[in-house]
């Protein structure tokens, strides 16, 4: 049947489709501005940009990024208020605000808990927001303070360690950058902090050669918004790191530690791993991983039986490095995971910092380090 046969019905069929178009580009836009506006996560934001400011809390190191500015002592550690916080120092610790031990008072961070449980010195140098490549870089920078030194992963900094502008995976006000590693002809090769003119803050991306979270990478961030919207929308569920996790149920930072994830987040993760223990142990220091799981990651176990970061765990396996998980040994003191934070989406509570300083020392019992 031919549309001039349809005569008037022709018109209104056209009429109607249009409006359907139209209101679904409507409602598409709507949501996307809306997760825009209250999260960032979809595009990067130029206006936000020029209004962020550069942390006040932090003092910056150009080598390293930012150090904590207060709550620290001569070490630079954070401050230990532990009975044994003169004694002589047996463990250092690397990591970030999960080894620092935020939303806690600092007689309650689990380093120091675990300085009482061990009987001597612990000294926390973690720092909010590192990646596990910063811990690295901030462990090499140092001198030897003690016979064992640990770095602690956190599962989500996999994500971190690809990074350079902070801004992009972590939307805020304020203005953060870092260095990072890449990995060249199997060594590890430094990145520098990006160097950026204040005054042309929308030109960053430029800057950022080795963010795999540039604008229109495969990260799936955009640098606008654009017709169609429903299209828009489609990609984003398909391609945006976070979206697209969201929406398999995952934690974001899963994907990431898949063998054939374009960051190569977890090759570069390993040789970070792979780096810690050579140079520990060329500094005849006896070096301890440890991998410490997010709220979602209990989350994800909890309902497919499988740790979200196994395949690091495997591949360490694989070249003889031994990295202790904190999460089975934390569910074996509380199946009720919940009660170990606040809220799933923040650091632990005193009681998951308690049960992490308990598991971890009866780890050092077993491996025979705490002679």
């Amino acid at each position: 049947m031919s549309w001039s046969r349809l005569g008037p019905k022709a018109g209104a069929y056209i009429f109607i489709l249009t409006l359907m178009v139209l209101a679904t580009e409507i409602l598409s836009y709507g949501i996307l501005y809306f997760i825009q506006n209250k999260y960032g996560l979809l595009v990067y934001d130029d206006k936000r940009i020029k209004e962020a400011r550069i942390r006040s809390s932090v003092s910056y190191d150009p080598h390293l990024g930012w150090l904590p500015k207060e709550g620290v002592d001569d070490f630079g550690a954070r401050i230990d208020t532990s009975d044994f916080a003169s004694s002589p120092v047996c463990i250092e610790m690397y990591g970030n605000s999960f080894t620092w031990s935020g939303d806690v008072k600092k007689q309650l961070a689990w380093p120091n808990l675990v300085s009482d449980l061990v009987g001597c010195r612990v000294l926390n140098f973690g720092v909010g927001g590192y990646g596990s490549d910063q811990a690295l870089m901030r462990y090499k920078g140092h001198e030897n303070y003690a016979d064992i030194v640990v770095l602690n992963h956190l599962s989500e900094n996999i994500i971190r360690n690809v990074n350079q502008f902070r801004n992009l995976i972590y939307p805020g006000d304020q203005l953060t950058l870092k260095p990072r590693y890449i990995v060249e002809n199997n060594n590890l090769i430094y990145v520098p902090v990006p160097v950026i003119d204040a005054n042309k803050l929308a030109a960053i991306p430029s800057h950022l050669s080795d963010e795999y979270f540039i604008p229109g990478g495969d990260s799936g961030i955009i640098s606008s918004l654009s017709f169609p919207f429903t299209l828009a929308i489609i990609n984003f569920a398909l391609k945006h790191f976070h979206l697209s996790a969201k929406l398999k149920g995952e934690p974001r930072h899963m994907a990431f530690y898949s063998y054939e994830h374009s960051s190569k987040a977890l090759s570069i993760t390993t040789k970070i791993m792979e780096t810690f223990i050579a140079e520990a142990r060329a500094r005849s220091q006896r070096p301890l991983l440890t991998i410490i799981p997010t709220c979602r990651d209990f989350e994800y176990f909890e309902t497919h039986n499988k740790i979200p970061y196994q395949n690091l765990i495997d591949t360490l396996g694989e070249r003889n490095i031994f990295v202790f998980d904190f999460a089975i040994p934390m569910l074996r003191y509380e199946t009720n995971y919940h009660s170990l934070y606040n809220k799933c989406s923040t650091h632990p509570n005193e009681k998951g910092y308690r049960i992490m300083a308990r598991v971890f020392v009866e780890h050092l019992n077993q491996a025979g380090l705490t002679d």
